[in-house]
């Protein structure tokens, strides 16, 4: 299970470096920040697949799941906005690189996620 915990983190981080790369080949889209947005998304599924996985065998299981996924959202909303508050000029580039990381992250999640469910499943019957 360590295994598939870390190519959930090491994977989405991956594409989303080479996304960003090539991303800022291209100076309307450049932004110097981006390599924030994947520290930030890294650590916070990192901690967030870590509190799945000890609970996952928890009766509020689900509960959980929801939770999780809407804090992360609104924490990503937060950093988001302070972003924007901190550099108004760099804004628009910044989010080009932030958005498709949360995406890329939240596929992965949910792909961890559905593994650790049925891993859950066969070893209940």
């Amino acid at each position: 299970m360590l295994k598939r915990y870390l190519l959930a983190l090491i994977f989405p981080a991956f594409l989303a470096t080479v996304y960003s790369i090539a991303l800022n080949q291209y100076p309307a889209f450049a932004n110097e920040h981006w390599l924030w947005s994947l520290i930030y998304y890294t650590l916070l599924c990192g901690i967030f697949n870590l509190v799945y996985y000890l609970l996952r065998r928890s009766a509020e299981f689900t509960g959980l799941l929801l939770a999780g996924i809407v804090v992360r959202l609104l924490l990503s909303l937060v950093a988001i906005l302070i972003y924007a508050l901190q550099f108004e000029t760099q804004f628009a580039g910044f989010s080009i690189h932030f958005i498709p990381h949360y995406i890329l992250f939240t596929i992965f999640e949910i792909r961890y996620l559905s593994q650790l469910i049925k891993s859950q499943e066969t070893h209940e019957k």
